[in-house]
């Protein structure tokens, strides 16, 4: 089980675009929505400075308006987000071959034999976000998981987030996963979690998100 892949998620990727493409928006509690001025929408997106209110994707505009007084909301411009997305891609291309695109946020690379080490593989994350940094600019960030197999890499990736590395080798496991929620687990949403909770039964779930 070598380290093979490595699992790049860009951050907060709506609202950090819209931050990077307007200055007047950095460090602010940014929200994106569909459209501006309707009350009963919700946000497809927040950035890390309204995540620490609370704000995330689905949370109510007027509920995020409580949460954080001081957000900003932008249109959602998806245009600007597929070109940021393939500059992106273009840039870590430099630094590692991209072996499949997941969606708009999330990439895959596959960790040739002779990089297998975790030096040079903590190089190759320092050298694809300083690419990142330099051709694009600071608020594109990115967290990195590294793995033996590509669900271990996706679940690593958002266990040290914004803009973290996190490397699962073998000899981590099982005891890595235990503080994960089981909806931390790629496939695993909220529906999928309530769903085991009534066939095995609440508690027994509760030992299985340690699990």
């Amino acid at each position: 089980m070598f380290l093979r892949y490595l699992f790049i998620d860009f951050d907060s990727f709506f609202a950090s675009v819209e931050q990077q493409n307007d200055p007047k928006l950095r460090e602010k509690p940014v929200g994106v929505v569909p459209s501006l001025g309707v009350n009963t929408t919700c946000c497809i997106a927040a950035s890390y400075e309204a995540k620490r209110f609370g704000v995330k994707t689905g949370t109510g505009v007027w509920e995020a308006k409580k949460m954080c007084p001081g957000i900003v909301f932008v249109e959602a411009g998806h245009t600007s987000y597929v070109k940021m997305h393939n500059r992106m891609i273009d840039v870590i291309e430099k630094c590692i071959h991209v072996e499949k695109v997941m969606s708009i946020d999330e990439c895959f690379c596959l960790v040739p034999s002779h990089w297998q080490t975790e030096e040079m593989i903590r190089q190759k994350c320092v050298e694809i976000r300083t690419a990142l940094r330099e051709e694009i600019g600071g608020c594109i960030t990115c967290s990195i998981g590294v793995g033996p197999n590509r669900f271990l890499g996706k679940v690593a990736s958002s266990m040290r987030k914004p803009n973290g590395l996190q490397i699962i080798r073998r000899s981590d496991l099982p005891e890595i996963l235990y503080s994960l929620s089981i909806e931390d687990l790629n496939g695993v949403g909220l529906g999928m979690s309530k769903r085991l909770g009534r066939y095995f039964g609440d508690e027994h779930v509760s030992q299985t998100e340690r699990t």
